[in-house]
């Protein structure tokens, strides 16, 4: 879209009709206002007269902006795509989440209040749900010896919210970190017989197109033998490299979303995606899923390898986006966070973090 001299349409927006009224949402802040069609007029005019009321108005909503203005991140998929991610991620307004960040009990309470509140309201049937017929019972197998210790860390495999705060070992954090994401060759043969580009390094966890685009950055807490700090993990060479100190304002619960139990955690696994490498591959938009399920994968292994450990696990996928990329140096880059896994302590799995039990203020078992 042109716009008036020195000055663009914003890039990050997308328009559309709403209740007869035009709206134009700018899905990078989160921001959306009706336009009238004068306002339309004055944002798509190259020259000629306008309304400087006009033009001002549409530079603080940012639906014009400078030319000059450096341009957003790189892009490889359609806007639909970007609509979908940017829009759902979340920033840290300190405006919106004062009350929250300064106060966790109080952020735990309004959360527990909410899901209260659901009580009075009939969820779906999604618990009972039986379609089809002649139904066969699989309820009793016993599978070969060999499985009885993956099948009994699928049993313990329970989420907690509530930590004792107490160190773990490094070799604990580096099996886990380790058998997840480490690079493994047992097919490189067969891909390179076939004079297949793909590097076709391979993990533990099954990934879209062999690209392994997913990476892991560590925060290390309370890990006997690693230096506090925020850590990447080198897949190829089985090492962690520093790259920062951690983050102190905000701290690792304002950055998780005022989530209480992050703040007791030993270490948290941020597992990010460089979308440039699927877009490298798969140019249509579809790919953005295969992101999500190569991180879902990767999140699930090393959960599991934890609680082989006997390490208590807390995956979430809720953060403020802008505040984690600063955290680990990606600014600007086309690599995203998309979920954290943290680790914690030994011992039996808590369901709620220590503000949910009321005046109990129960600590981790």
């Amino acid at each position: 879209m042109t716009a008036r001299s020195g000055l663009r349409v914003n890039p990050d927006l997308f328009f559309l009709i709403n209740d007869g009224k035009l709206v134009v949402w700018n899905y990078a802040d989160h921001r959306q206002y009706e336009l009238s069609l004068e306002h339309l007029q004055v944002a798509l005019s190259s020259d000629g007269p306008s309304d400087e009321g006009l033009v001002e108005e549409l530079l603080e909503a940012r639906v014009l902006v400078a030319e000059s203005e450096a341009p957003a991140t790189p892009w490889g998929w359609d806007k639909l795509s970007r609509i979908y991610h940017e829009g759902t991620s979340v920033t840290l307004s300190p405006k919106l989440h004062a009350e929250t960040l300064s106060d966790p009990k109080a952020a735990q309470e309004s959360y527990m209040e909410y899901c209260r509140s659901l009580n009075a309201t009939t969820p779906p049937d999604a618990f009972s749900l039986r379609r089809g017929t002649k139904s066969v019972s699989l309820a009793g197998r016993q599978g070969p010896p060999e499985m009885k210790g993956l099948l009994e860390t699928l049993q313990r495999r329970i989420t907690s919210r509530n930590f004792g705060g107490t160190p773990i070992e490094l070799d604990e954090l580096a099996l886990v970190v380790s058998e997840t994401f480490r690079y493994r060759e047992h097919d490189r043969e067969a891909q390179l017989d076939r004079k297949l580009k793909t590097d076709a390094f391979r993990r533990s966890s099954p990934s879209g197109g062999s690209l392994q685009s997913c990476e892991a950055y560590v925060l290390s807490y309370a890990v006997n033998g690693l230096e506090r700090g925020v850590y990447h993990y080198w897949s190829d060479h089985d090492h962690l490299g520093r790259i920062a100190d951690l983050p102190v304002d905000p701290r690792l619960y304002q950055l998780l979303g005022a989530q209480a139990a992050a703040d007791e955690l030993s270490a948290a696994i941020i597992i990010t995606c460089r979308f440039d490498k699927l877009w490298w591959k798969y140019p249509a938009s579809r790919a953005l899923r295969v992101a999500l399920m190569d991180a879902g994968h990767l999140s699930q292994t090393a959960q599991l390898v934890a609680t082989a450990l006997g390490l208590r696990t807390w995956p979430t996928g809720y953060f403020f986006d802008p505040q984690v990329r600063e955290c680990l140096g990606l600014t600007n880059s086309s690599e995203y966070p998309l979920l954290v896994v943290g680790l914690g302590d030994k011992g039996k799995p808590a369901p709620f973090d220590r503000y949910s039990y009321g005046d109990k203020e129960e600590k981790a078992p």
